[in-house]
């Protein structure tokens, strides 16, 4: 949940993100050796602008890491821009629908530290080699994550409820296929998870 003191601050960074992803069209487009650097630059502010008023925490947990995991933007806001920008630029067209979306890449599940650290489950963007994707979201956590549980409240009101492992990730249904479809283009299967007991 998005605490009072941040919503303003919340809307005002969407209403941002809005104008500056319509503004920069043209450098997002730019052909040849500056449009990796401008896509850096459009990615890396559209990320901040996302990140910068705390986060909307699902409550869906790691197993075990419900009091010391680690905070994890499960819907990478880079790839978020990037799937705006080249899938779904129509959402530029309508503050509404953009908002939805957002605000969606602004959602966390907490995992393990060692999990949320690892480059099996971040994309890489290097001059070098490009964008490389080695695991796509929709796959990603079911296979590093054997069960998951749902924190509610807080203090002595806390609940924790565990949920069937049979389900999977708890938030698959909300990844848009627009999103999957930009990672797909970066996708390099790879599934080099043993670290995970995989």
């Amino acid at each position: 949940m998005i605490k009072k003191e941040n919503k303003i601050g919340v809307e005002l960074a969407c209403k941002q993100a809005f104008k500056y992803l319509k503004n920069n069209i043209e450098e997002w487009d730019t052909i040849g050796t500056e449009q990796y650097y401008y896509q850096q630059i459009i990615s890396m502010v559209f990320y901040n602008m996302v990140f910068k008023f705390g986060s909307n925490i699902s409550g869906y947990c790691e197993n075990g890491a419900e009091k010391s995991g680690t905070d994890d933007h499960w819907l990478s806001p880079r790839m978020g821009c990037y799937a705006i920008m080249n899938e779904k630029r129509e959402l530029l067209d309508n503050y509404e629908e953009f908002r939805e979306f957002f605000y969606l890449l602004r959602s966390t599940i907490k995992l393990n530290k060692s999990k949320n650290d690892s480059d099996e489950i971040k994309f890489v963007n290097d001059i070098k080699t490009g964008i490389v994707v080695k695991n796509l979201t929709i796959d990603k956590y079911d296979l590093i994550v054997n069960s998951w549980t749902y924190v509610e409240g807080e203090g002595r009101r806390k609940s924790i409820q565990d949920l069937d492992p049979k389900n999977g990730f708890p938030l698959r249904h909300l990844i848009p296929d627009f999103f999957t479809t930009e990672e797909r283009k970066y996708y390099t299967e790879t599934r080099n998870l043993e670290a995970f007991g995989v």
